[in-house]
């Protein structure tokens, strides 16, 4: 598994295990999942959507709009639950091992 690393004030060390979409898998080593180490003050989701886009910008062209937020048809999945019901953007990353999952919903008709 690849380990990618977010770099603040440290105080903690939360590690993200982020499930890659499959269409970016070849951009991963065909790794289905990634691990990112949070050393922050006070992770957020912001915060780690903010490293995202500047170390990992073909994953961050997929699940992000023009404003650097969630594109709308993408749902992100803190520990089996949907930020968008919690505190969005702000939802404070603070176990110690997280899973983050990217899910695009599904048109038809």
């Amino acid at each position: 598994m690849s380990q990618y690393f977010i770099e603040r004030k440290v105080s903690s060390n939360i590690r993200a295990s982020i499930s890659i979409p499959f269409h970016l898998r070849e951009k991963f080593n065909d790794e289905k999942q990634i691990t990112v180490i949070i050393q922050d003050e006070r992770p957020t989701v912001r915060s780690l959507l903010k490293y995202i886009k500047e170390q990992l910008p073909f994953l961050s062209q997929t699940i992000l709009n023009e404003k650097d937020e969630l594109c709308s048809y993408i749902s992100l999945y803190l520990n089996e639950k949907n930020v968008r019901q919690l505190e969005d953007l702000d939802t404070p990353i603070e176990r110690e091992e997280n899973n983050i999952v990217f899910r695009a919903s599904i048109a038809g008709g």
